[in-house]
């Protein structure tokens, strides 16, 4: 099957869950003998080239993403959120018309609403059939950005952005043959706005590592692993600093918190706190992840799933989570991780879990078996072949 693969960036260095989704559907559609061509925002690194170029064919589109005061403003009176209105550009339609009239391309994947409107005009103009892999509901993230956000500007903006999305996604996902949700809850919510859109679940996935030589576990040794410049990561960041760390302290004085990840927040790296290492980008989360005691996932805002929790149960990790933060994992509290919303019961239950190394390994063990029945990234190709191939024939 010859697929085109609409990207919108580059999805390498794996650094991040967003990268790491797109890079894994790409490569194991690949190894089921499929032909993938990708086109994708960014530029080109010599580890990106080498590590896509074993399982597709790689296009780059050059066009500026972040975003921009100026164009985010005159962005006011335009019925399209600017979240989604920056990603269009002239260049990504002309090398879309290139591609498809060179190659005989089959079926469109779509990442992202974000880069919806290209495989829309693909089907409009080149009948071609179009699905949606809809990462996040990107209006459930909003709705939880403004409902969290102390700024008033801020927060008078994301609603505007709110309003706009409250419309345009569910127009827009009505328009693809399917939408492959990540979470049931994601699915519930973008068919109770939209009674057209058709819509199947195919979760995340993760690479399952090995498990003989790991490092041992420091004692009483917290990990946060997280993208550190997204907002919503930082905000439930210090949510634990400031709300449930205090507690943690008054019950184990000893405790120490790592804070790893890539991007940059000045919030965290100015941090200054004996028990709290800010480590920030490292090459491999594997031996930070190995050593941790417990990991923590204090968020209040976004939507789909959570690789890195998925990361943190392949490797038998001990997981305390909001219920944001697991959302969309078919995880047991008390089973596979521990589940609080609460500041004081999220600090019982780090503390239990510290001190508790049998309640540990039952959760690390139970975690590891749910996401080797569920979540193994072969599974998740073989899901997307079956909806390509329920589209096309």
């Amino acid at each position: 099957m010859k697929i085109l693969q609409i990207c919108p960036r580059v999805p390498y260095p794996l650094h991040d869950g967003g990268a790491i989704g797109i890079f894994n559907i790409t490569k194991h559609l690949a190894l089921r003998g499929h032909q993938v061509k990708m086109v994708a925002f960014g530029t080109e690194t010599s580890a990106a080239a080498a590590s896509l170029r074993q399982f597709c064919e790689l296009f780059i589109v050059q066009h500026q993403t972040s975003s921009n005061r100026i164009e985010a403003l005159r962005s006011l009176a335009s019925k399209v959120p600017y979240t989604m209105s920056k990603y269009h550009t002239p260049a990504m339609f002309a090398k879309l018309v290139e591609l498809v009239e060179h190659y005989q391309i089959e079926v469109v994947h779509v990442d992202l609403l974000h880069m919806a409107i290209y495989g829309i005009f693909l089907k409009e103009r080149y009948g071609l059939p179009i699905v949606l892999r809809e990462h996040n509901v990107e209006l459930t993230i909003m709705e939880r950005f403004t409902e969290n956000q102390k700024n008033p500007l801020l927060r008078w903006y994301a609603t505007l952005q709110h309003q706009k999305l409250l419309r345009y996604e569910p127009e827009i996902c009505a328009q693809f043959d399917y939408c492959a949700m990540i979470t049931r809850e994601d699915e519930q919510r973008i068919r109770a706005l939209s009674n057209q859109a058709r819509t199947t679940i195919i979760p995340a996935g993760v690479d399952l590592p090995a498990l003989a030589d790991s490092t041992p576990e420091e004692s009483r040794s917290i990990l946060f692993l997280a993208s550190l410049d997204w907002l919503p990561n930082v905000d439930g960041f210090f949510w634990f600093y400031k709300n449930v760390l205090p507690q943690i302290l008054r019950e184990e004085p000893e405790v120490r918190v790592s804070i790893v990840g890539k991007g940059y927040s000045a919030r965290l790296q100015n941090l200054r706190h004996p028990n709290i290492r800010f480590i920030g980008f490292v090459e491999d989360v594997t031996p930070h992840l190995q050593a941790a005691q417990v990991c923590i996932v204090p968020l209040f805002a976004g939507g789909g799933m959570r690789i890195k929790i998925l990361e943190m149960f392949s490797h038998r990790k001990s997981v305390v989570s909001t219920s944001v933060g697991c959302e969309g994992i078919a995880a047991a509290h008390g089973q596979d991780l521990l589940v609080a919303d609460e500041a004081s019961e999220f600090a019982r239950s780090v503390v239990r879990a510290l001190r508790d190394k049998e309640l540990r390994l039952s959760l690390g063990n139970n975690a590891r078996r749910l996401v080797e029945r569920k979540y193994d990234w072969k599974q998740i190709g073989a899901a997307f072949e079956k909806v390509y191939h329920e589209i096309i024939h």
